[in-house]
């Protein structure tokens, strides 16, 4: 009873032993199967990196800034004539997050967010828990998306651990390297100049089972710098780009030394800069080709030959300094095209910005609350007139109804003597006591005025009135000087005329303005003033004895 029990003991254990063994060498058998593993494109991508850029250089040469706001933020450049140049950079990303999908899943339809759907060619390259070189395929995108191996067979792999690197030039050219012989701390060595939109992709470790849902999903990151330029002439309100000469970015590298195990670069080579075109312009916005950089800098440099905005060119270039590249960040340049020229209230009073003077919006005597620009309902601008002065007196000799003769004064007979209105050590050139300006305000000089009429425009087509012959009642012209940098800029003088010596009539109303400097001739007889009539233009010039002659005054002052 004793051996039969035993024995029986020793047949279980044996059979026990035999299935064992045999679930054994089952589990070492699917261990070195071969299975298949399907190759997707998720996306290419450049890395989103939060990137703003920021600089504190100070522009030597720039006048008073008016966008003290955008100090900071970005780069303020004088363009000159009165531009300024608002530089910001802004980091581009081209699709999704990286954290957004998954390198491996069963799911693969659920996966493809955004394929690459353009013919390109990439190397793909399998790696063991070692780093050491398993096998590598070359791999086809077609036009819509769908990943075929070259040589029409599937990757398979043995059950296990592996790292895998793909890597693209973005082209239709497979990737030449020949890596059967490498690990995975492989370094390539890229020409940038050859494959500026080199790709590359790194997985990590990843488990290949058993089943036949092995997805490899991938997401190409782009490893140099995408940039291109925007020039932006819209705060100009209306005026076109008209030029842009040879632009510039520097500096990048020639060769590329990328590790296949972390991504990281090491530059190498000599220096390259690339060109940017322009396709059009008479726009007011214009960008530039693409340009990709490969370079890993927080100093590279833009250059633009030259920059034509409306009538203003700068001839001389302009240059950009401090601008980052990192690796795989795209950039967009923008440039805005900045007027100075503007409106603001100065101690209560309306003013225009033009070329660095402010100058009023009205004659000396209109009121405030009248609208500087606009007639009134019944299109007359005799409101606007203001009143009428003697070169060199304070004393008002006509106001806007005071008709066709002004009342007699024994100061029409008396002209006033040489600086009566201006003195070049003085208030800022005033004489307080003969001028009739507001407080912190004076009659202009020539020069001033003839700036002015520089950086203006003067045309027919923003004439108000149609009427301009001269007539006592004609209270229904004025000359519209338009700023040359902001379209929106205006300053409106009306053609008020003027009252003569001697029989104190009101002449050439509604036909010709004329507005007091405060330049004066050598002769104590006669001083400067502008005039305007219907045409194209405006002009400074002196007339004969004109002195007593009583004409309107427009106020200015500098930028303080």
């Amino acid at each position: 009873m004793k051996d039969n029990y035993s024995l029986e003991w020793l047949t279980i254990f044996y059979t026990s032993f035999l299935i064992f063994g045999s679930c054994a060498k089952s589990d070492l058998t699917t261990n070195n199967q071969q299975v298949p593993v399907s190759i997707s494109i998720i996306t290419d991508e450049l890395d989103n990196r939060d990137q703003n850029y920021r600089s504190s250089q100070k522009i030597v040469g720039s006048q008073t800034d008016p966008w003290q706001l955008l100090r900071g933020n970005n780069e303020s450049i004088s363009l000159g004539g009165g531009y300024f140049i608002a530089a910001e950079i802004i980091p581009e990303k081209l699709t999704h997050n990286r954290a957004d999908y998954e390198y491996l899943h069963t799911a693969r339809s659920s996966m493809i967010k955004e394929p690459i759907k353009r013919f390109i060619k990439f190397r793909l390259v399998v790696y063991d828990t070692s780093g050491d070189y398993v096998r590598d395929k070359i791999y086809t995108i077609n036009s819509h998306g769908a990943v075929e191996p070259d040589d029409r067979e599937s990757l398979t792999l043995d059950r296990g651990v592996y790292s895998f690197v793909a890597y693209s030039y973005n082209t239709t050219v497979a990737p030449i390297e020949d890596l059967s012989s490498t690990n995975i701390d492989h370094i390539l060595s890229i020409n940038t100049a050859s494959y500026p939109q080199f790709m590359l992709f790194r997985s990590g470790a990843i488990h290949i089972g058993p089943s036949n849902d092995n997805n490899l999903n991938i997401a190409f990151k782009y490893m140099f710098s995408p940039m291109r330029v925007t020039i932006d002439a819209t705060p100009t309100n209306g005026y076109l780009i008209g030029g842009v000469g040879g632009t510039r970015l520097s500096s990048g590298r020639a060769i590329a030394l990328i590790s296949l195990a972390s991504g990281n670069i090491v530059y190498d080579g000599e220096s390259t800069s690339s060109v940017l075109t322009f396709s059009s312009n008479q726009q007011q916005v214009i960008t530039s080709n693409t340009v990709w950089m490969a370079n890993n800098i927080s100093d590279a440099s833009l250059q633009i030959g030259s920059l034509r905005v409306g009538s203003v060119t700068r001839a001389t270039p302009i240059v950009l300094n401090n601008i980052p590249i990192q690796p795989g960040v795209g950039y967009h340049i923008r440039l805005r095209v900045v007027p100075s020229d503007r409106y603001e209230v100065i101690d209560g009073q309306e003013a225009a910005l033009i070329d660095g003077r402010y100058w009023m919006r009205r004659n000396v005597g209109v009121s405030r609350t009248i609208d500087p620009d606009l007639p009134d309902e019944n299109g007359s601008f005799q409101l606007l007139f203001g009143n009428y002065y003697q070169w060199g007196k304070q004393e008002i000799r006509a106001t806007p109804l005071t008709g066709a003769e002004a009342s007699e004064s024994e100061q029409w007979s008396t002209p006033a003597l040489n600086g009566s209105w201006y003195s070049e050590t003085d208030n800022g050139g005033k004489i307080v006591e003969n001028d009739p300006c507001p407080a912190g305000w004076r009659v202009p000089t020539s020069k001033e005025f003839y700036d002015l009429i520089n950086q203006t425009t003067q045309l027919v087509t923003d004439n108000k009135g149609t009427n301009w012959n001269a007539s006592v009642t004609n209270v229904y012209t004025a000359k519209v000087f338009r700023s040359k940098r902001d379209k929106n800029v205006v300053l409106t003088f009306p053609t008020a005329g003027a009252y003569q010596p001697g029989d104190r009539m009101l002449i050439e109303r509604g036909s010709i303005g004329f507005y007091w400097t405060s330049t004066e001739q050598s002769d104590n007889e006669n001083s400067v003033r502008m005039r305007f009539t219907i045409n194209n233009d405006a002009n400074i010039g002196a007339g004969r004895s004109n002195r007593p002659y009583a004409f309107p005054v427009r106020c200015t002052r500098a930028v303080y």
